[in-house]
């Protein structure tokens, strides 16, 4: 196959990714029989919207892969608004209250992490789309959905703006981590994604196993968010993955900027993660809820 034809396949697949998300966003959303009964009984429109995609998520008879982004998508809007709310109360970067704090607390049980895990189902089913492609198509989808309420109070094009911003930073940091576990296969480390809500919510993201000792580590898709997190906490588990746009070369190592890496990639960048890994466990750390309970147990 040459150059052109090579990428004329890539675009063709990417396309197919587009219009098979919103085919499933407008069947299942505005156009079901759910929807418009829901609103017969006075549910708001995104509140109908979301509960015709979860509803059709769990039955409908169609692929695996596109009930998981039935359940993506009806999960969307809650999603936007709890990160918005969140940022909100920590945008003048004041001391949070003790009612704030369990406010964020909340968000993130019932919003974000339940969006997170099917994030990465979705990411799982679609490992060689570009990264682009795929947020842009979530916000596309996220507009035609549910900006009919406006419950951001915002303009078309700021609604749009940061709904793209968090799907973006979700994404990320989600490809980062289904890429760590990628590494960790190669490396040959044992390794558990199997976390709790209270593990997701003080930063471990899974399990290590290093020298028949567990460990929760966080992982991080920079050198700034580890250290980020290892300034507001000296005992944090939090490590940066290492890797760089051009390593995500997709399943097959030849794609670009897509949301996993090949097995070859993996294997090149593990050695220098693991070392990392290691160097980072020795090292004395402050007493805290990452270093005690099940986060490091035998």
């Amino acid at each position: 196959m040459n150059r052109f034809n090579k990428q004329e396949k890539i675009k063709n697949k990417q396309e197919s990714f587009r219009q098979n998300t919103a085919k499933l966003a407008g069947v299942f959303g505005h156009m079901s029989p759910l929807y418009k009964q829901r609103r017969r009984y006075g549910y708001s429109h995104n509140e109908a919207i979301s509960a015709s995609l979860s509803h059709y998520g769990d039955h409908a008879k169609i692929p695996e892969k596109d009930r998981n982004m039935l359940h993506l998508l009806s999960k969307l809007n809650e999603f936007i608004l709890a990160q918005n709310e969140i940022n909100e109360m920590n945008r003048d970067n004041s001391r949070l209250s003790t009612r704030e704090k369990q406010r964020i607390n909340n968000l993130k049980n019932n919003f974000l992490i339940p969006f997170n895990h099917t994030l990465k189902e979705v990411i799982n089913d679609n490992p060689n789309v570009g990264f682009g492609e795929f947020t842009g198509s979530l916000v596309r989808n996220y507009i035609y959905l549910y900006s009919k309420d406006n419950e951001l109070g915002v303009g078309r094009g700021q609604e749009a703006q940061f709904a793209l911003h968090a799907v973006e930073q979700a994404t990320n940091g989600m490809r980062h981590e289904l890429a760590t576990e990628t590494m960790l296969d190669a490396a040959g480390v044992e390794y558990s994604y199997d976390t709790s809500i209270d593990d997701d919510r003080y930063g471990t993201d899974l399990y290590v196993k290093i020298d028949n000792t567990w460990y929760g580590i966080d992982i991080k898709a920079s050198n700034l968010g580890e250290k980020a997190a290892r300034d507001k906490f000296r005992g944090s588990m939090a490590i940066s993955t290492g890797l760089n746009v051009s390593d995500f070369n997709g399943i097959s190592g030849d794609k670009e900027n897509a949301l996993s890496i090949s097995y070859e990639a993996a294997q090149e960048k593990s050695k220098d993660f693991v070392k990392r890994l290691r160097s980072m466990i020795s090292a004395p750390r402050q007493i805290g809820r990452q270093a005690t309970k099940k986060y490091i147990y035998h």
